[in-house]
């Protein structure tokens, strides 16, 4: 139980020291100074111009829609009331609607064009940034009109963030993320390459299964739902396809390595049998349809817009109860005073909040907030990693106990055998001198005759 409180406290040190670093990823970029309007195309058939007639049919709304297959036109008035020229970058705080189009005034009464989505190479984007950023120019003291055309055809729903940044506050901002990202990726491959090593050395199955939930973690946060970071710019810029299926991809191994890691440590088949079998048919059946969704997503089909969307809904329902049947078996383990469990129990909890939470806004359409499940992961990892060391020590020990009790044992044997030899020995003794003492009184009573 000591080891327990000392790794608690040793897990806090560390988390404080590197929420620092992390805090930059969860700030809030600077309020915006636009005004937003709303126009559906549910056939997504409509241009520009038709859009500027429509300019009646424009609402109020918010451009966070859900799920939904139609094209939506948004029109923001951008004002500025600085005495100079201002240029923003206009950010989206979208990286996963395959249509984005934006158009501004040029400076020849027509407009400027610009197209981008997540079915294009990362090249093709006006800025290179993680999200879909436009760079717009408005005069001293006026305001303008632009649109934007978004549409998705994947299973993601549209949910965007629009903002006006600065680009130095933009570059700052995008700079503290991609530090805290690279960090995050840093501390997991050291954990990583520290337990790969100690599988090789010790062939303990255990450690290998926390390399490989590991990895699923840190895959499953830079590209689930366009994912935290700048995997797509980094590792495969030019493979757009790709980067649409690594989306689900990556969710299909973080939902079963988790899982598999915490019931071998906590032994989760005797324990409770009837719970794991249940969380086998959920994942099995999460699975399926995860599957499904990277195939047809591979396709690259707008008609399959309804279909993918449909099963991203099933998927959601089946895979919503997991964590929390886990948990509760966690818990009721800790209960009963297992160590394994106890830790589980407090690396899991933020990790279970924050996936809930992301899922729920983003089945409500609104913008995940992917930074906090950066932090709810590098807190599990440490935790979790904690736990194999305890498990370390808690094997160390009982291997030294049972060769100690062994050792034991074997002296015990030995004095054991010493007093039987030594006994042995006193009775031969005794019946050597019982034999001599008759043989001397036989010899002397046949002499007596004689």
């Amino acid at each position: 139980m000591t080891f327990f409180f000392t790794c608690v406290r040793t897990l806090l040190l560390l988390w404080l020291l590197c929420m620092p670093g992390v805090s930059h990823a969860v700030r809030q970029p600077p309020p915006s100074a636009v005004d937003l309007l709303l126009l559906e195309d549910p056939q997504g058939t409509m241009g520009l111009e038709d859009a500027i007639a429509a300019a009646a049919r424009f609402r109020p709304g918010s451009p966070n829609l859900g799920g939904t297959t139609s094209a939506y036109w948004m029109r923001f008035t951008v004002r500025n009331t600085a005495s100079q020229a201002m240029t923003w970058w206009f950010d989206t705080g979208n990286r996963t609607l395959q249509e984005v189009d934006f158009y501004q005034p040029d400076n020849f009464g027509g407009w400027q064009h610009l197209s981008t989505g997540s079915r294009f190479p990362f090249a093709q984007r006006p800025l290179p940034t993680d999200t879909f950023v436009f760079p717009l120019t408005v005069a001293a003291g006026a305001s303008t009109d632009v649109y934007l055309r978004v549409r998705s055809t994947g299973y993601l729903g549209v949910t965007l963030l629009p903002r006006l940044w600065t680009k130095a506050a933009f570059q700052q901002a995008a700079q503290e993320d991609r530090r805290a990202w690279l960090t995050y990726l840093g501390v997991t491959a050291a954990l990583g390459a520290f337990y790969l090593m100690l599988w090789l050395y010790l062939r303990e199955r255990n450690y290998l299964v926390y390399v490989l939930t590991l990895a699923s973690i840190v895959w499953s946060i830079s590209c689930t739902g366009g994912g935290f970071g700048s995997a797509f710019q980094l590792f495969w810029p030019n493979s757009p396809g790709f980067e649409q299926c690594a989306w689900m991809l990556s969710q299909i191994p973080v939902t079963w390595m988790p899982v598999l890691f915490a019931a071998r440590l906590v032994d989760l088949k005797t324990r409770a049998p009837r719970i794991r079998r249940v969380l086998l048919r959920l994942m099995k059946s999460v699975t399926v349809a995860m599957a499904i969704m990277v195939l047809l997503a591979a396709v690259q089909r707008a008609e399959l817009a309804p279909l993918l969307q449909g099963i991203y809904l099933m998927g959601w329902f089946l895979w919503l109860p997991v964590y929390p049947l886990v948990g509760f078996v966690m818990g009721r383990e800790a209960w009963r005073g297992d160590r394994m469990a106890r830790y589980f129990c407090i690396a899991y909890t933020p990790s279970i909040i924050v996936a809930a939470f992301v899922s729920t806004q983003a089945l409500r359409g609104m913008p995940p907030a992917l930074a906090h499940m950066l932090w709810a992961s590098a807190f599990e990892l440490l935790v979790t990693a904690l736990a194999l060391a305890d498990y370390l020590n808690h094997e160390h020990k009982e291997k030294l106990s049972t060769q100690e009790a062994l050792l034991n044992s074997t002296r015990d044997s030995e004095q054991e055998l010493e007093r039987k030899v030594l006994q042995r020995t006193l009775e031969l003794n005794a019946e050597r001198k019982r034999t001599r003492e008759q043989l001397h009184k036989l010899l002397s009573g046949e002499g007596m005759q004689q």
